[in-house]
């Protein structure tokens, strides 16, 4: 909607026809000056809301609190890594069907909203179950707080189709490396402030209400962050007739892998990560149980992590914009191989052994990044313009069976202990790397439109 140059009237009608249409975006603009709002808009809500994520994740992170809560409900390896395989998996595997079922809508950031509302809920009740855990026998507590994990975790699989199409259609290419940057560097400076209380609570609060306090502060926290992306602008795409149906899909999603040599490596890709990942849930379990590390020392691991984060993503955004997310994938595989590593020495070192395990964290935090950056805009890069969310959903989807295999990491670690288990982690690791340098750099050649009609 265009306006003339002259100041609006005094009827205080016109001026609520103004607003409505120039602020709240209710009428489906096309000006370049409200593209640009759109995308200043969505961008700072966007870094908001991961700002507030990470925050939230602080006080039960997968790698650190999580693993350790279990730990005091059981001595199994093999559960520690199913549990911590269960938010990956969530995540991803739904994504595909997902994509199925709403790529031809219009809109689509409604499931967002309701099953972030949902995903909240799960967590708060994880926080109300752990208060009431003494109550409970250990094998009930445990089955409860893992059926709610992964109903959270699925929701966020779920969740994620909208969330990415969003920023796919709205945030042009060169601007998303830096979206993710000053996501996880604004998020991961004040989830480091954040994980400063986690020792206090651990230390000074009795077990099992510490866990179910942080439990119930990240329910809150998480909320807040849910909040601020469900008041994103989301532009009306072109509706199709009928949402195809899932073999359909299937048989483009298969052409596509067998057309797109890049589309291929990234699957390969994706899973040597995932037998590198096999023993990220057990770096923690390595420090406290090998190492000696105090359990209340797991919140000033985080921070570290979170440091480690705080101090790369703003380079890893700037590689991303400038010279494109291939470079990004390629230094973070190589870092990927440094964390396995610095364990295996930290083994031979005794207690100055835990050095090594911090800056392992340190660089796991930089990586947490990294990765992400790289990869995601990567995937988002190469898939063509009408198949976004198809493309995303097929191989979030084959990254989350994927994931399957990290409760392997905890069988085998059970029965040979961690060591072998670093030492596989690190191979898959060079498998990454030879992999990443084999990839080109679709933005040389991109046919994709940056933001799409609004």
């Amino acid at each position: 909607m265009k306006t003339s140059g002259k100041k609006p009237g005094g009827s205080p009608a016109r001026l609520a026809e103004i607003i409505k249409s120039q602020i709240l975006l209710k009428r489906n603009p096309t000006g370049p000056r409200t593209i640009q709002y759109v995308q200043k808009r969505n961008f700072a809500l966007t870094v908001a809301n991961g700002v507030w994520v990470q925050i939230a994740i602080a006080f039960s992170n997968i790698s650190t609190i999580i693993p350790a809560f279990i730990l005091n409900l059981t001595s199994s390896l093999f559960v520690i890594g199913i549990i911590s395989s269960v938010e990956s998996v969530g995540w991803f595997l739904p994504q595909f069907y997902v994509a199925s079922r709403i790529q031809h809508l219009p809109k689509k950031k409604w499931l967002y909203d309701r099953m972030n509302f949902f995903r909240f809920a799960c967590y708060l009740l994880m926080g109300v179950l752990v208060f009431l855990s003494l109550h409970l026998n250990t094998a009930i507590l445990l089955i409860l707080f893992t059926l709610l994990y992964i109903l959270y975790s699925f929701g966020g699989g779920i969740a994620a189709i909208p969330f990415l199409s969003i920023i796919g259609e709205t945030i042009p290419s060169n601007r998303r490396g830096s979206l993710w940057s000053y996501r996880m560097f604004l998020g991961g400076s004040l989830a480091a402030l954040a994980a400063l209380a986690v020792n206090p609570i651990l230390n000074h609060i009795l077990f099992p209400y510490n866990y179910g306090l942080l439990f119930s502060l990240t329910a809150i926290i998480l909320l807040v962050g849910f909040l601020s992306f469900s008041l994103v602008y989301e532009p009306t795409t072109k509706q199709k007739e009928k949402p195809q149906p899932f073999q359909v899909m299937l048989a483009e999603s298969r052409r596509q892998l067998r057309r797109d040599p890049d589309y291929r490596k990234i699957m390969f890709l994706r899973l040597a990560f995932a037998f590198w990942g096999l023993a990220l849930p057990f770096y923690v379990v390595f420090a406290l149980k090998d190492m000696g590390m105090p359990e209340a020392n797991i919140g000033f691991l985080f921070s570290v992590q979170s440091l480690g984060l705080l101090l790369t993503n703003l380079a890893w955004g700037y590689l991303s914009d400038h010279f494109g997310n291939r470079l990004v994938i390629i230094l973070n595989s190589f870092t990927a191989m440094l964390i396995p590593v610095l364990a295996i020495a930290s083994a031979w070192l005794g207690y100055w052994g835990l050095m090594l395990i911090y800056a392992a964290f340190f660089i796991k935090g930089s990586l947490d990044g990294g990765f992400w950056i790289g990869y995601s805009n990567y995937l988002v890069d190469i898939a063509p313009k009408d198949r976004l969310p198809a493309t995303l959903g097929f191989m979030n989807t084959f990254t989350g069976l994927t994931f399957f295999l990290t409760p392997l990491g905890g069988l085998l670690a059970d029965f040979v202990g961690f060591l072998p288990v670093f030492a596989l982690a690190a191979v898959s690791a060079v498998a990454m790397l030879v992999i990443s340098v084999r990839l080109s750099e679709p933005r040389n050649n991109l046919d994709r439109k940056e933001v799409q009609p609004i």
